[in-house]
């Protein structure tokens, strides 16, 4: 079973840093997609995005974006 991360990268002088920090985790690819789109048009700073709202690149010294990866569960160690 695949599950989908909504990371936040946040750089910041007066508070610890959030360096692909997970902040939510989505039953589907779709959904976390949608609420990284969200954050970046709400929130995004100092960041490329393109005409969707997803991250592209970085511009700046104190970037504020939001992006997802999927992840399986329960993966074996070895």
């Amino acid at each position: 079973m695949t599950v989908y991360l909504v990371k936040q990268t946040q750089w910041t002088d007066d508070m610890p840093d959030y360096i692909n920090t997970t902040i939510y985790v989505c039953s589907t690819r779709e959904r976390a997609q949608k609420y990284c789109q969200e954050l970046n048009k709400e929130y995004g700073f100092d960041c490329t995005f393109d005409d969707d709202w997803n991250f592209v690149e970085i511009n700046g010294s104190y970037p504020h974006y939001y992006d997802w990866e999927g992840m399986e569960v329960d993966e074996p160690l070895v």
